[in-house]
């Protein structure tokens, strides 16, 4: 098993902190602040959810630290992998 470390998208160095759980703001219409349903989330918990997980949350993200400050991200930047971890050693 690998784990992807360091990104860089264009200019924008990442270091991969951790997975992240998916927040409701998925769940709410941006317009008008209404709750909309459980969609995505519903969805995304089917197939999500790791089968080690005790809080049995949606992990759909990551964190990222960013390692330049003042570099720019735009539309169209290729992504690189810098870095991968070997997790077997």
């Amino acid at each position: 098993m690998f784990r992807l470390t360091i990104r860089k998208i264009g200019a924008a160095v990442f270091h991969v902190d951790k997975s992240c759980t998916r927040c409701v703001i998925t769940t709410i219409d941006q317009k008008s602040g209404e709750k909309m349903g459980a969609e995505p989330l519903k969805t995304l918990a089917s197939y999500r959810i790791p089968k080690r997980s005790i809080k049995k949350k949606i992990l759909f993200g990551q964190n990222l630290i960013a390692g330049n400050v003042g570099a720019e991200i735009r539309v169209g930047d290729q992504l690189e992998i810098l870095e991968i971890k070997n997790l077997k050693n």
